[in-house]
């Protein structure tokens, strides 16, 4: 993604999400809204390649969406039930 302040000829965007050491390739991912007015809550789903268990290839996760003071989105932690399903 690329902030609005930023010219898009000099812009090489902003990383929302960047692989780390156990959680390779990220990417495909979709926004997703739960909920309607003030209830709702904003995902982001994505795959990625978890290289402790490299033989159930990529595999989706799920994250929360939350908004700083500009309007810009924050990802946070993979689901707690999602990871736990991972680790078994």
């Amino acid at each position: 993604m690329r902030r609005p302040s930023h010219r898009w000829f000099r812009a090489r965007g902003t990383l929302l999400l960047s692989s780390t050491d156990r959680w390779k390739g990220t990417g495909h991912n979709g926004f997703l809204r739960t909920g309607t007015g003030a209830k709702s809550k904003d995902w982001l789903v994505l795959a990625s390649y978890d290289t402790l268990n490299l033989g159930n290839k990529r595999m989706t996760q799920i994250r929360p969406l939350t908004w700083d003071k500009s309007g810009w989105p924050v990802v946070g932690e993979i689901l707690e039930r999602a990871a736990a399903e991972v680790k078994q």
